[in-house]
């Protein structure tokens, strides 16, 4: 049994930082992990395509890093700007987007099942936008398990569209080398803890709260701060496992939502 292993970089990573912050993963033994997982121990991993955009200095060191280990391989998209706004109060922001990512995911997948590259595969995201490649290669007879850490993020239709859906927090101990990854502060991430400082005077005078999803990808900074994105990720995962910002859950219009404020 020939399996094939689908990651969408940034969501995978996303859940990574909910859920392990600072964890190390040792990538070579998540692919076998999830060789073993879906197939068993006669399976072989034939490829493991890792999807990512942006060209954050930290990223393309992981990247390079990831490109070393045998079996994977990379798909780069790239970041798009566009401006949005609030209809409600009408903040704006400059958002940076991945673009040809979700679209490379969908076109690898229904292409290698048209082909016959894998028997099964598995789909590291749970992004509803990947789902009619998902659908395709079921269509062809190739089944497509879906991981994400501990269903955060997971589509319910994805879910329902998914062979199975597996919990990688049942893996963690299989996959993850037991060192943390740095995450002392650096230089920079003063002007994030403003930018979040502002953030909650700015929700909280409207009777709201900083969303932390928000803040990592559509804030628009009004001063120095790392960018939307994985670098901003990165930086409140710093800033939270330091101890001067605190991440909590609030409701949302009756749905639970992850928030952010300092210490």
């Amino acid at each position: 049994m020939r399996l094939a292993i689908y990651i969408d970089g940034a969501n995978f990573y996303q859940g990574l930082q909910r859920m392990l912050p600072g964890v190390e993963l040792d990538y070579a033994a998540l692919g076998r992990w999830l060789t073993a997982r879906v197939g068993g121990d006669e399976a072989t991993l034939v490829g493991a395509r890792y999807y990512a955009a942006g060209e954050d200095p930290q990223l393309l060191g992981f990247l390079d890093h990831l490109q070393g280990i045998q079996g994977y391989l990379l798909r780069r998209g790239r970041l798009a700007e566009a401006e949005r706004s609030c209809p409600q109060c009408g903040h704006a922001w400059l958002e940076r987007r991945e673009k040809a990512v979700d679209t490379a995911i969908v076109a690898d997948l229904v292409l290698h099942a048209s082909q016959g590259s894998f028997d099964r595969a598995v789909l590291l995201s749970g992004d509803e936008d990947l789902l009619p490649g998902v659908r395709a290669a079921h269509e062809l007879g190739r089944p497509v398990w879906v991981a994400t850490w501990a269903g955060r993020g997971l589509g319910e239709e994805l879910r329902g569209e998914a062979f199975e859906s597996i919990d990688l927090m049942e893996g963690v101990a299989s996959f993850s080398t037991g060192r943390l990854r740095e995450h002392s502060v650096r230089e920079g991430d003063d002007g994030v803890l403003e930018q979040i400082e502002q953030g909650v005077r700015y929700f909280g005078a409207r009777g709201g709260h900083l969303g932390r999803w928000y803040f990592e990808h559509r804030w628009s900074a009004r001063g120095p701060c790392a960018e939307p994105g994985a670098e901003r990720v990165e930086a409140v995962a710093r800033l939270i496992a330091a101890g001067r910002v605190q991440a909590y859950t609030t409701d949302l219009r009756g749905r639970e939502v992850e928030a952010i404020r300092p210490v």
